[in-house]
């Protein structure tokens, strides 16, 4: 997997994601006041991405979100959609996660989340193909991003800290 910077047109991508978070249909109470609007890290695959985004809503409260780009036949990145959060509550049923989602077919996929262990430095993925991923947790966030198939929902994701010592594992998204 590539990571930021490594493809496209970052003001585009930026511009697709921030035209998906100020229409705010999903959740117009999470629609972006533009001026606050920053694209964050990125991972690539082949024609997808996943980045991290922040902004201020236009009720004055602060989100975060997940979202995906395609990189279209006609040359331009499109937003496919992603996942947001605002107050963070614990994660359910013991997983790290405080917030994850992700896309998967047979073509690709992504999937991201934010890790609430703190000492989890490294992500080492491993699905029941045996395709294995070792991605960085920065600032919380696992980002992956892949071409041909691979499913989430059986992978089997073992976070480690700086010396490389096994902070906790978790099976499945």
């Amino acid at each position: 997997m590539d990571h930021e910077g490594d493809r496209g047109d970052r003001a585009e991508m930026r511009d697709a994601v921030l035209d998906l978070v100020c229409r705010g249909e999903r959740s117009p109470n999470q629609a972006a006041d533009p001026n606050s609007f920053r694209l964050g890290r990125a991972a690539v695959a082949g024609d997808l991405i996943v980045a991290v985004a922040e902004w201020t809503a236009t009720n004055g409260a602060r989100y975060g979100g997940l979202f995906e780009l395609r990189h279209g036949q006609d040359g331009h990145w499109r937003a496919l959609g992603g996942a947001s959060y605002g107050a963070i509550g614990e994660p359910r049923s013991g997983r790290p996660w405080a917030k994850s989602g992700g896309f998967a077919n047979e073509h690709g996929g992504s999937f991201a989340g934010w890790v609430r262990e703190p000492r989890a430095r490294r992500a080492h993925v491993s699905g029941p193909s045996g395709r294995m991923f070792d991605e960085p947790v920065d600032d919380g966030v696992l980002l992956l991003c892949w071409a041909g198939a691979f499913d989430p929902n059986s992978m089997v994701v073992e976070f480690v800290d700086s010396a490389g010592q096994s902070v906790g594992t978790v099976r499945g998204a």
